[in-house]
């Protein structure tokens, strides 16, 4: 299944539905642990924002599964650069859980500004990644 999703990304790489579903499925790959399912789920997500890097999509589908691990920072960022980017991506930011973490995160937030002097958000995820996300160009 994988060679399917990396063969038709390679021919197609904006297809973001296809993405998206490489993605759910690593995270649902019984064949790994945990941990493993999140970091395929994360670097499939990595590789399509890198390749398209104003992809509400994409940004949303990985705020998304930072929130599901908890990492409410990342998650928080990611889902406002989406909405920002799509107006079809606002009502996810009135969902309960988002609302929670953005609160969360607002109340304990640590690498204020984002500085270069902090390497990885609270949650162990990259700046850089989610610098990436924040920033994507609007086309």
């Amino acid at each position: 299944m994988r060679s399917t999703f990396e063969h038709l990304l390679h021919r197609q790489p904006s297809l973001c539905k296809a993405w998206v579903s490489w993605a759910q499925m690593e995270k649902r790959c019984h064949r790994f642990n945990q941990s493993e399912r999140w970091h395929r789920c994360r670097a499939v997500l990595q590789r399509g924002l890198e390749l398209n890097p104003s992809s509400s999509c994409l940004i949303q589908a990985w705020g998304l599964m930072e929130l599901q691990r908890g990492n409410w920072l990342a998650a928080v960022m990611m889902l406002e650069r989406s909405a920002r980017l799509d107006d079809r991506c606002v009502p996810v930011l009135r969902w309960q859980h988002v609302k929670t973490a953005k609160t969360t995160d607002e109340q304990t937030a640590s690498c204020t500004g984002r500085s270069n002097a902090c390497h990885k958000s609270r949650a162990g995820v990259p700046l850089t990644l989610m610098w990436m996300a924040n920033n994507a160009i609007d086309r």
